[in-house]
């Protein structure tokens, strides 16, 4: 099968076969891994321990070599032969005793075996024992394992050579190899029952939240994904849980809006059409004055002139919730507020109220129509619902350009900071006073879309409101 067939095939399987693959891909690996890393590792292992075991005994042989005579270290001597016997039966393998000159003393093997040599180099083997301080050294050689020991003095030293097939490590060694496929057997065995056992929970828990999921398509918003456990599961649970639960905050939200719109749009239709019918049956009947019909068509203006500054309001919310793309560039806050502020100085004047500026150097990053849209919003409020002279104040700090309109009213209480901010929101100071409460919500949008922020701030007597805007780092 080709990697593409697989890739359409494999998407085809469940859980539960998936898991149970990766699960037996494991064991297979893990049985790999273990025959191509262990096996030689045991191999060298067990071939170590032999060659140590052929050294030991060589060495324990050494006192009864230097305990022969002299005149008995001849091929025919009865010393020798049973020297070699004993180490024979005892290392299991053959045992071949040379004198200096390297001719056979002892061997105990078969005269057509004793031909062979048990090394590859005897003289090469019995220098390289001389150059060790216990005079033994060892080695592997046609498939034997070898130890050979070098005794007595020079005039009669004789050499010892203890050699031993490695068949049985080999024997170990494919027992060990023929365990792996009873291993892998049983890894697979126990990879199937896990993927079973954990396969299960999970599945019944993906059954679940498939159920939710479903009721949320059939039954609405109203019906709560269940959250349990703290697994991947749990997290795809609570964030759709979450999910939900801020489409229902939305859903209300837009239904409230929907019915505050719905209302402040009411009043002055209602109040437009009450006038206009009215309008029309004193021209019908006649005998109105002039004065008498501008009143009414003035009454009827000014509700038009709400309705199209509700219905501005209300479409400028949108676009800046809905993303519209501001432009921000460096902006001089200081020469704004400057140049905006005096546009509300008359109507202070006329209440017997003061307008004060005082700016610095303040160079934002900011769009200008949003930015004197929000200057705006907050001098009108400060002239509609403020007392006492307003204050409007530039400076530039660390992290941000601050602008902040001050009054010297009742201010806004506690309770109120955040809900002035709200939509159709209207603070303790508003009533008796026209307006839909809509101007402070599209000033922290529009605040917001440039990077910044806009609170109020508790700041003595009144009214502050402080927006805050990201400076400009570049070159003026």
């Amino acid at each position: 099968m080709t990697a593409t067939g697989a890739g359409r095939w494999l998407p085809r399987l469940g859980l539960r076969p998936r898991l149970a693959i990766a699960l037996a891909a494991t064991s297979v690996a893990t049985l790999a891994a273990a025959t191509l890393t262990i096996a030689p590792l045991l191999a060298k292992r067990l071939e170590s321990e032999r060659l140590a075991d052929l050294r030991g005994l060589a060495r324990s042989s050494a006192p009864a070599l230097r305990a022969i005579p002299d005149d008995d270290l001849h091929p025919r001597a009865r010393a020798l032969r049973v020297i070699a016997s004993q180490l024979a039966r005892r290392a299991g393998g053959r045992i071949v005793i040379y004198d200096e000159a390297g001719r056979v003393l002892a061997d105990t093997s078969s005269a057509d075996a004793g031909r062979e040599p048990v090394v590859p180099d005897l003289a090469a083997e019995r220098a390289r024992a001389l150059r060790r301080r216990d005079d033994v050294a060892s080695g592997t050689y046609q498939g034997r394992a070898f130890a050979i020991l070098v005794t007595r003095d020079e005039a009669t030293r004789i050499t010892l050579v203890i050699a031993k097939r490695l068949d049985d490590t080999r024997a170990a060694l494919g027992v060990i190899r023929g365990a792996l496929p009873l291993g892998l057997l049983a890894g697979l065995l126990v990879g199937a029952l896990l993927a079973l056992l954990l396969s299960r929970s999970m599945l019944r828990r993906l059954a679940t939240l498939y159920a939710d999921a479903r009721a949320l398509r059939d039954e609405g918003l109203g019906h709560e994904v269940t959250v349990a456990g703290g697994d991947e599961v749990a997290v795809v649970a609570r964030a759709l849980e979450e999910m939900r639960a801020r489409l229902v905050e939305e859903e209300s939200s837009r239904q409230a809006f929907v019915a505050t719109a719905s209302h402040e749009l009411r009043t002055p239709l209602a109040s437009l059409q009450a006038t206009l019918e009215l309008l029309k049956e004193e021209v019908l009947r006649g005998g109105t004055s002039p004065q008498e019909t501008a009143g009414r068509a003035d009454t009827a203006l000014r509700q038009t002139h709400r309705l199209v500054g509700l219905a501005t309001d209300l479409l400028d919310l949108s676009r800046v919730e809905g993303g519209d793309g501001l432009h921000p560039e460096p902006l001089e806050l200081g020469e704004l507020a400057e140049t905006i502020a005096p546009e509300f100085e008359a109507r202070l004047l006329a209440a017997d109220r003061s307008l004060h500026v005082r700016v610095g150097p303040a160079l934002a990053l900011a769009d200008p129509a949003a930015a004197v849209r929000v200057l705006r919003i907050l001098l009108d409020n400060a002239c509609n619902y403020g007392e006492g002279a307003v204050t409007v104040t530039v400076h530039a700090e660390t992290d941000a350009v601050v602008v902040a309109v001050a009054d010297e009213g009742p201010g806004v209480a506690e309770a109120e900071r955040e809900d002035v901010f709200r939509r159709f929101a209207r603070g303790r100071a508003a009533p008796g006073t026209p307006g839909a409460g809509l101007g402070l919500a599209i000033a922290r949008a529009l605040a917001e879309a440039q990077g910044g922020t806009l609170a109020t701030v508790q700041d003595g007597v009144g009214a502050v409101f402080a927006m805050r805007l990201p400076p400009w780092r570049g070159t003026p």
